[in-house]
Protein backbone atom coordinates (compact mmCIF):
# COMPACT_ATOMS: atom_id res chain seq x y z
CA UNK A 1 0.00 0.00 0.00
CA UNK A 2 1.59 3.32 -1.01
CA UNK A 3 2.18 5.99 1.61
CA UNK A 4 -0.14 8.91 1.00
CA UNK A 5 -0.56 12.21 2.76
CA UNK A 6 -4.00 13.78 2.32
CA UNK A 7 -3.82 17.19 0.71
CA UNK A 8 -5.88 19.55 -1.34
CA UNK A 9 -4.84 20.06 -4.93
CA UNK A 10 -2.90 23.26 -5.47
CA UNK A 11 -2.46 25.95 -2.87
CA UNK A 12 0.47 26.79 -0.63
CA UNK A 13 0.50 23.45 1.19
CA UNK A 14 0.56 21.03 -1.76
CA UNK A 15 4.28 21.33 -2.54
CA UNK A 16 5.23 21.23 1.14
CA UNK A 17 2.96 18.25 1.77
CA UNK A 18 4.45 16.37 -1.19
CA UNK A 19 7.98 17.02 0.10
CA UNK A 20 6.92 15.90 3.60
CA UNK A 21 5.34 12.71 2.26
CA UNK A 22 8.44 11.82 0.28
CA UNK A 23 10.86 12.43 3.16
CA UNK A 24 8.81 10.60 5.81
CA UNK A 25 8.19 7.67 3.47
CA UNK A 26 11.90 7.33 2.72
CA UNK A 27 12.83 7.57 6.41
CA UNK A 28 10.29 4.87 7.30
CA UNK A 29 11.57 2.54 4.58
CA UNK A 30 15.16 2.98 5.74
CA UNK A 31 14.25 2.47 9.41
CA UNK A 32 12.23 -0.68 8.78
CA UNK A 33 14.94 -2.00 6.44
CA UNK A 34 17.63 -1.39 9.05
CA UNK A 35 15.58 -3.09 11.78
CA UNK A 36 14.82 -6.09 9.56
CA UNK A 37 18.51 -6.39 8.61
CA UNK A 38 19.60 -6.29 12.24
CA UNK A 39 17.08 -8.88 13.39
CA UNK A 40 17.81 -11.19 10.47
CA UNK A 41 21.55 -10.92 11.16
CA UNK A 42 21.09 -11.74 14.85
CA UNK A 43 18.80 -14.67 14.05
CA UNK A 44 21.16 -16.14 11.45
CA UNK A 45 24.15 -15.68 13.74
CA UNK A 46 22.42 -17.57 16.54
CA UNK A 47 21.27 -20.26 14.08
CA UNK A 48 24.89 -20.78 12.96
CA UNK A 49 26.15 -20.93 16.58
CA UNK A 50 23.57 -23.56 17.46
CA UNK A 51 24.29 -25.68 14.40
CA UNK A 52 28.05 -25.54 15.04
CA UNK A 53 27.26 -26.70 18.57
CA UNK A 54 25.46 -29.75 17.21
CA UNK A 55 21.89 -28.64 18.00
CA UNK A 56 19.36 -29.75 15.40
CA UNK A 57 15.74 -30.73 14.75
CA UNK A 58 13.07 -30.01 17.35
CA UNK A 59 15.67 -28.82 19.87
CA UNK A 60 17.00 -26.24 17.38
CA UNK A 61 13.46 -25.09 16.58
CA UNK A 62 12.61 -24.71 20.30
CA UNK A 63 15.81 -22.81 21.00
CA UNK A 64 15.33 -20.44 18.06
CA UNK A 65 11.75 -19.65 19.07
CA UNK A 66 12.94 -18.88 22.62
CA UNK A 67 15.80 -16.79 21.21
CA UNK A 68 13.42 -14.69 19.12
CA UNK A 69 11.06 -14.23 22.08
CA UNK A 70 13.96 -13.08 24.25
CA UNK A 71 15.22 -10.40 21.85
CA UNK A 72 15.05 -7.02 23.51
CA UNK A 73 12.26 -4.59 22.58
CA UNK A 74 14.65 -1.70 23.24
CA UNK A 75 15.80 -1.42 19.59
CA UNK A 76 12.18 -1.38 18.44
CA UNK A 77 11.27 1.28 21.02
CA UNK A 78 14.34 3.32 20.05
CA UNK A 79 13.39 3.07 16.38
CA UNK A 80 9.87 4.28 17.20
CA UNK A 81 11.25 7.27 19.15
CA UNK A 82 13.59 8.19 16.32
CA UNK A 83 10.84 7.87 13.70
CA UNK A 84 8.49 10.08 15.73
CA UNK A 85 11.21 12.72 16.11
CA UNK A 86 11.76 12.75 12.35
CA UNK A 87 8.00 12.94 11.69
CA UNK A 88 7.46 15.76 14.20
CA UNK A 89 10.31 17.82 12.79
CA UNK A 90 9.18 17.22 9.20
CA UNK A 91 5.65 18.23 10.16
CA UNK A 92 6.92 21.37 11.89
CA UNK A 93 8.97 22.17 8.78
CA UNK A 94 5.88 21.92 6.55
CA UNK A 95 3.89 24.16 8.92
CA UNK A 96 6.71 26.72 9.14
CA UNK A 97 7.16 26.87 5.37
CA UNK A 98 3.41 27.30 4.86
CA UNK A 99 3.32 30.04 7.50
CA UNK A 100 6.29 31.71 5.81
CA UNK A 101 4.60 31.49 2.39
CA UNK A 102 1.52 33.14 3.97
CA UNK A 103 3.60 35.93 5.56
CA UNK A 104 2.85 34.78 9.11
CA UNK A 105 6.45 33.99 10.03
CA UNK A 106 9.84 35.05 8.69
CA UNK A 107 12.25 33.69 11.30
CA UNK A 108 12.56 30.78 13.69
CA UNK A 109 14.56 30.20 16.87
CA UNK A 110 16.27 26.87 17.49
CA UNK A 111 15.05 25.66 20.89
CA UNK A 112 16.66 22.83 22.84
CA UNK A 113 15.75 20.91 25.96
CA UNK A 114 18.64 21.97 28.19
CA UNK A 115 19.32 19.12 30.60
CA UNK A 116 22.05 16.56 31.25
CA UNK A 117 21.15 14.66 28.03
CA UNK A 118 21.59 17.67 25.72
CA UNK A 119 24.67 17.31 23.51
CA UNK A 120 27.17 20.17 23.18
CA UNK A 121 26.30 21.05 19.55
CA UNK A 122 22.60 21.39 20.43
CA UNK A 123 23.31 23.42 23.57
CA UNK A 124 25.41 25.79 21.45
CA UNK A 125 22.58 26.14 18.87
CA UNK A 126 19.90 26.94 21.47
CA UNK A 127 18.57 30.43 20.75
CA UNK A 128 19.99 30.65 17.21
CA UNK A 129 17.71 32.70 14.94
CA UNK A 130 17.47 31.87 11.23
CA UNK A 131 15.26 32.91 8.33
CA UNK A 132 12.74 30.27 7.22
CA UNK A 133 13.86 28.60 3.99
CA UNK A 134 17.38 30.03 4.02
CA UNK A 135 20.49 27.90 3.59
CA UNK A 136 21.18 28.34 7.31
CA UNK A 137 17.62 27.17 8.10
CA UNK A 138 18.26 23.98 6.13
CA UNK A 139 21.71 23.45 7.66
CA UNK A 140 20.57 23.91 11.29
CA UNK A 141 17.15 22.24 11.11
CA UNK A 142 16.88 19.69 13.91
CA UNK A 143 18.27 17.07 14.17
CA UNK A 144 21.12 18.58 12.11
CA UNK A 145 24.45 18.65 13.92
CA UNK A 146 23.04 16.75 16.92
CA UNK A 147 25.31 14.07 18.39
CA UNK A 148 22.16 12.04 19.10
CA UNK A 149 20.99 12.05 15.48
CA UNK A 150 17.30 11.28 15.20
CA UNK A 151 17.03 11.23 18.99
CA UNK A 152 17.35 15.03 19.01
CA UNK A 153 14.78 16.86 21.10
CA UNK A 154 15.45 20.24 19.51
CA UNK A 155 12.96 22.07 17.31
CA UNK A 156 12.30 25.40 15.61
CA UNK A 157 9.99 27.93 17.27
CA UNK A 158 8.36 30.48 14.91
CA UNK A 159 8.97 34.19 15.46
CA UNK A 160 6.05 36.38 14.35
CA UNK A 161 6.92 39.28 11.98
CA UNK A 162 8.02 42.39 13.82
CA UNK A 163 9.13 40.54 16.98
CA UNK A 164 12.82 40.84 16.16
CA UNK A 165 14.22 44.25 16.39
Amino acid sequence: MPNTFPRRSGGLGAAHAARFEEQVGLAAELDVGAMWGRMLGEFLGEWERQQRGGVSGAELERHMLEYMDALSDKPVEDLARQASTVAYNQGRDVALRMASDSGLVDYVVRSEVLDDRTCEPCAALDGTIVEVGSDEYEKLQPPSLCDGGDRCRGFYVPVPPGELG
